[in-house]
């Protein structure tokens, strides 16, 4: 019998997609955090958080379900709490935390 060493979760997206999904393999996490490690940077500026978030999100939709894995089609049906959701899942941040905010 194998043994899982990690959980899934299907997340309901705002447009009511659901998407079942784990945590990132380690070639898209280092994508990803590549990409998570530039919100320090433009923290104050809410238009560029809100790109690298954007980004984030694309590459973790990659792994999950890549024909919705754009930044059209993440701006235009995902909502803030569906962007925490789904960067919490792929890499185990949870933006809601103290200080992510």
């Amino acid at each position: 019998m194998a043994t899982s060493v990690y959980e899934t979760e299907t997340l309901e997206l705002a447009d009511g997609l659901t998407v079942e999904m784990r945590p990132l393999k380690i070639a898209g996490l280092r994508k990803f955090m590549k990409e998570f490690g530039k919100l320090e940077a433009v923290q104050d500026d809410n238009d560029k958080s809100f790109d690298v978030l954007t980004a984030c999100v694309v590459l973790a939709l990659k792994q999950y379900k890549e024909e919705i894995a754009n930044k059209v089609w993440v701006e235009d049906n995902l909502d803030l709490n569906n962007y925490y959701e789904i960067i919490k899942a792929a890499a185990g941040i949870d933006m809601r935390a103290v200080g992510n905010v």
